[in-house]
């Protein structure tokens, strides 16, 4: 068979591109995610929560705009003595996606009654991977 350094040249450079491609596909978006988000909640007042307040985080899909959002996973512990509280929100990893936009949100309730809430879009995939992720709750007018 004669030589053909078409063929050569051809080889070589399918060779680099799966040399650059596999390290991005080992360190790829959805490589950070885990089936367990990590939050810490705080609220700015200087008060103490009622005996049964309740607070609840959840990851939501938000990527519908004219849609309600679809929740992913939820966490929810009883808010006792002084914030941070840590709150761990378990979810399937699977149901994730490249292109879709993630919001992670927090109540505190107490027998139904919403006392606090966060107010801001937070993304919890945009720091590192396993870093907790901070929310900050505000009360809400009655």
């Amino acid at each position: 068979m004669p030589f053909r350094p078409f063929h050569l040249l051809t080889v070589a450079a399918l060779l680099i591109m799966l040399i650059f491609a596999l390290p991005g596909c080992k360190y790829g978006k959805n490589q950070r995610y885990q089936d367990e988000l990590k939050t810490s909640v705080t609220y700015t007042q200087r008060i103490v929560l009622p005996p049964k307040a309740i607070l609840t985080v959840t990851l939501e899909d938000v990527s519908r705009m004219d849609a309600p959002s679809v929740e992913l996973g939820k966490g929810t512990i009883l808010a006792e003595g002084p914030p941070p509280f840590m709150v761990s929100v378990p979810y399937d990893a699977s149901r994730l996606s490249d292109s879709a936009r993630y919001a992670v949100r927090a109540r505190i309730t107490e027998n139904n009654n919403l006392l606090f809430t966060s107010d801001t879009h937070i993304d919890p995939f945009t720091g590192p991977a396993g870093e907790t992720v901070e929310i900050v709750v505000v009360p809400v007018e009655r």
